[in-house]
């Protein structure tokens, strides 16, 4: 692990940091990993970064240069495990410890950085028991503002398996896009997300790879490995009734054909019948005309081709008809947004050709749909709890393909109007303090949930406040 201790002129530590490998941006932007604010200093001004174990920094084009052993450096210099090197009128002391080259012979898992350009560092699970967080106490480090000083913890049980528990984090901790408050266990393909930072839980090394984070953002979880022969079994019970349901239902259907072509036969034989037994008229006239009636008739089906039937075969051996009145069904019910019905349809189509285009993409808008339906009722319960930022999160994660787009759209005004409003009383009440209290620790934490990065301002006061 490296730690970085910032000092000023007045040699005041005026910061820490603590990483054990990555990249680290800094400079006076607030959207540095290590803001340093002083006229003198570029927005960006250098970097630290860690490989193969050593830390090394960088000037990336600075005005007024990095320092180290009071010369100007360019390019990459490496520091090792310890080093000081001056960016304007602050020191920053470098110390690092050493380490193996690896994770520890006993590791229970790992979770991996999703950066905007796929998956990024690794931090290894190989304690008991191990704090997640930006702070200097944080074993596993994220240098990331929306993330608390000691933000979770991770525990290891007897048997292996391994919790996460939220350490009531200002910007919340999250397993599959659902807050966390408490401990809950991890599963491989679980996607954390601990401030605006998300990180992809894996088995350890050896363990399959569980490499569809896309699929994740999408809303949808990938198939996760499950050592649990209880939930194995479930598994197999549970495909074995649906696919029970779907033959009860094809043969409930067959047989409802098979009453209804009977019925056809039955009237066509009786109307025959009443024909036959009428009293004929005019019997040579009616039997000559018959006579020739049929024989014309027996002429014209000798002569065509059967074009017709061929077709009507061909749309029996490609077609299931207990399919399509599935997927009639499934449209219905979406279009009247009824989800439960949509969901009971799908079962039904499922059963019978799990593969057709059109169940998998039914199966895609009952999940965008029920995800945006939760959306919706989680933003409107935040509302009322007078959360118009946990509001505005929530929203925003509604696909814009959702048919509930212009409701949440609607609700998303009253949210932005909310949220505008719990701004100014913000600013009225807790922006000129100097301690905060609980109202205005509730205010700043619930405007930071949407767009922490935009409101520059308030991480800062934030900071300010200890929290």
């Amino acid at each position: 692990m490296f730690i970085v201790t910032i000092e000023n002129r007045a040699g005041d530590i005026v910061g820490e940091h603590s990483f054990d490998e990555g990249e680290f941006v800094m400079g006076r932007s607030q959207h540095c990993d290590i803001v340093l604010s002083s006229p003198n200093i570029s927005r960006r001004h250098g970097r630290i970064f860690v490989r193969d174990r050593k830390a090394y920094i960088e000037d990336l084009n600075s005005s007024n240069g990095i320092f180290l052993d009071g010369e100007r450096i360019t390019g990459v210099v490496e520091i090792g495990l310890s080093g000081s090197f001056q960016i304007g009128e602050f020191v920053l002391h470098l110390e690092g410890t050493p380490y193996n080259t690896g994770p520890q012979e006993t590791v229970f898992g790992r979770l991996t950085v999703i950066t905007p350009d796929g998956p990024g560092r690794v931090c290894w699970i190989d304690k008991n028991s191990q704090l997640v967080g930006r702070g200097r106490d944080a074993s596993i480090t994220i240098l990331d503002p929306s993330i608390s000083r000691v933000h979770a913890k991770i525990t290891v049980d007897g048997v292996g398996r391994v919790f996460l528990e939220d350490l009531q984090a200002a910007n919340g901790t999250f397993v599959n896009n659902e807050q966390n408050t408490g401990t809950i266990e991890l599963h491989p393909g679980d996607m954390v997300r601990l401030g605006n930072q998300d990180l992809l839980f894996d088995g350890p090394p050896g363990a399959p790879d569980v490499s569809d984070h896309e699929m994740r953002a999408a809303g949808k979880r990938p198939p996760s490995a499950r050592s649990s022969g209880l939930l194995k079994v479930l598994t197999g019970l549970l495909i074995l009734m649906i696919v029970a349901i779907g033959i009860a239902l094809a043969v409930v259907a067959l047989n409802e054909e098979g009453l209804e072509d009977s019925a056809d036969s039955t009237e066509v034989v009786a109307l025959d019948t009443q024909k036959d037994t009428e009293p004929d008229t005019d019997t040579d006239e009616q039997t000559d005309a018959g006579t020739a009636a049929a024989e014309d008739t027996t002429s014209a089906v000798d002569t065509s081709p059967p074009a017709t039937d061929t077709k009507a075969v061909a749309v029996q051996d490609t077609t299931d008809p207990n399919l399509e009145r599935c997927i009639r069904s499934a449209n219905r019910a979406f279009q009247d947004l009824n989800l439960k019905s949509l969901d009971k349809a799908l079962v039904c189509a499922r059963a019978i050709s799990p593969e057709d285009e059109r169940v998998v993409r039914l199966d895609d808008i009952l999940l965008r749909e029920t995800v945006a339906q939760a959306m919706i009722e989680k933003a409107r319960a935040a509302l009322k709890a007078k959360q118009p930022g946990s509001a505005l999160l929530k929203l925003s994660r509604i696909d814009p393909a959702s048919a509930l787009i212009k409701m949440a759209t609607n609700l998303n005004k009253e949210a932005q109007e909310a949220y505008a409003d719990q701004k100014r009383a913000f600013d009225r009440r807790c922006a000129s303090r100097r301690k905060t209290n609980d109202e205005c620790t509730a205010l700043i934490n619930d405007l930071l949930q949407f767009e922490p990065y935009k409101n520059t301002r308030l991480l800062r006061l934030k900071r300010k406040w200890g929290l």
